[in-house]
């Protein structure tokens, strides 16, 4: 299906086995969560799905699993890392890349990838937990390498 928002769209693959769990959600006019994997290829980007809910439905599971802990620096997060990468200019190994090098600057710091593509707006994904960076002058210059000037970084 395609998931619509106010700034454009983006195809979802959904397979039966989720589809079935799922399928009364996608008959609504109703906002929803797509949880799933990013697939970036040459020619488009899509979605592969591993769940969809009501929204209204995440916002309660989020409120719910929240409980107030007392944090000590040691424990807090890093500053987000943003990598900005144009979409239509990276390859899906260039991304199976990218992970491999996160993967080896851990830390505390959660990264997000904002793909942005000619004449739509950018899609920002937050990357899972196992990919939280320690933001080194290191990763920054290896990920330079990878992506020259494809890609900027904040934090």
């Amino acid at each position: 299906f395609q998931l619509e928002d106010k700034t454009g769209f983006i195809e979802v693959i959904v397979w039966p086995d989720i589809y079935r769990n799922c399928m009364d959600t996608l008959v609504l006019d109703d906002p929803i969560l797509v949880q799933g994997r990013m697939e970036v290829g040459e020619e488009r980007v899509q979605i592969i799905a591993k769940g969809v809910i009501p929204l209204a439905q995440a916002s309660q599971k989020v409120g719910m699993n929240r409980t107030p802990k007392v944090k000590s620096r040691k424990d807090e997060n890093g500053t987000p890392v943003h990598f900005r990468i144009r979409g239509t200019e990276v390859t899906s190994q260039e991304l199976t890349k990218l992970h491999d090098t996160l993967l080896q600057y851990p830390g505390p710091s959660t990264v997000f990838l904002h793909l942005s593509i000619p004449n739509q707006d950018e899609t920002i994904i937050e990357l899972p937990d196992q990919l939280r960076v320690a933001s080194t002058p290191a990763l920054l210059e290896e990920v330079e390498q990878l992506f020259g000037d494809r890609i900027t970084l904040t934090t």
